[in-house]
Formats: structure tokens, sequence, C-alpha cells
């Protein structure tokens, strides 16, 4: 995700780089002409739009971060069940151990059993630990696929040749006039209320 959108802002910057060295050269070579749209005002049509800022306030990426935060407690528990299990075994040999019950020959076998089991759970917990990245990096493309499938939707009637994604600390300065966070975020969540509306109503028919 962070790869993408600093992808995106290195071809913004050069695309204006671009656009600043073609109005510095000499007026005596015949321009070019550019099959890119632009407004009649020669200003660049681009916009930008917060993710930070969807992040913390559309519907969808709260739903997904439930999933996740869900996911992660349900592994943990998994996960802490087992290590409580092991840790009652060894507690209850050492006692035994304590207590001059148990032979050279078990101490030695039994070290080994619980070596193999320490194996295990720390296999287990990496395990755990790659799922729950794979299912959040899911998750999160999941996000970011919808959003630039909304995004398709918006720009029919805008005109944008580029939106670009930012978070704090991307750019050195942006003018706050190509900043459409809050109307994206407005139209996004409106989404999201329309199609859960409609999955309700789905559910509701195939309930009868």
């Amino acid at each position: 995700m962070k790869k993408l959108y600093l992808v995106f802002c290195f071809a913004s910057l050069v695309l204006l780089n671009a656009c600043q060295e073609g109005n510095g050269k000499s007026k005596e070579k015949e321009p070019t002409k550019s099959t890119s749209i632009a407004p009649s005002n020669g200003s660049l049509p681009i916009a930008c739009v917060n993710l930070d800022t969807l992040k913390l306030y559309h519907k969808l990426y709260e739903e997904l971060e439930t999933r996740i935060k869900s996911e992660q407690r349900k592994a943990e528990r998994q996960l802490s069940s087992k290590e409580q299990q092991y840790r009652k075994e060894v507690d209850n040999f050492k006692r035994r151990v304590q207590g001059g019950l148990v032979s050279d020959k078990e101490i030695q076998e039994k070290g080994l059993a619980f070596q193999k089991k320490e194996q295990e759970l720390m296999m287990q917990q990496r395990a755990l630990s790659q799922g729950l990245a794979a299912t959040e990096q899911e998750l999160i493309q999941e996000w970011f696929d919808t959003i630039s499938t909304y995004m398709e939707e918006y720009n029919k009637d805008k005109g944008y040749q580029v939106v670009l994604p930012y978070q704090a600390g991307t750019f050195l300065y942006m003018n706050n006039a190509l900043d459409i966070t809050e109307e994206v975020l407005e139209g996004l969540n409106e989404k999201y209320d329309a199609d859960e509306k409609a999955g309700s109503s789905e559910e509701k028919k195939e309930s009868k």
C-alpha cells in the first residue's frame, strides 16, 4: 500500500516538474502538441485525498478494522489457551520432580518432549502472525479497491487526470484547493450506507 501511493506521489512530482521545465523553455522553439486534457486556464487537473482522514472516518475502513481486530483476538485466544495448557503441564511435572516421584530417565524424556512442544508453539505463533498479516493485507487491499472503484465513478464529471492519495508529511506544500477529501469521504460513506441497506433488504427477502 505504501509503495503504491509513493509511486503515485513520485509520478505527480515528475509531472509537475516536466510542466515547469516546459514553461521555462525558449519560445523560439515550436512547442510540441500535447494529447493530454487540461483546463483552459493552464492548470493541471490534479486533486488529492487524505488517506489518514479516510482511515479515521470511512465507515468501510472502520468495519474492516473491526474484522482485523476480531481475527487478532481469536488468534490470541487460541495461542493463549495452548500456552496455558503447556505451562500447567510443566508446573505439574516440576512438582513431581521436587517430590522425588520421577526417575532420571523420565526427566530426560519429558525434557525432550517439552522442548518439542515449545518449538511447536513457536511455529504456531509464527503461522498465526503470518496469517493475520495476510488477512490484514487482503482487507486493506479490499478497502483501497473500493476507493479506486468509487473514484472512477466520482471523476466522470470532474475531469481530473490524477487524484493523489497522501498522508501527513507526504508533501512539503500543497494548495488546499486541491484537497477533495471531505467530498470524497461523504460520497464513500453514502455508498457504504446504500450498500448496507441493499444488503439488509436482500437478507430479509432470503429469510422469508
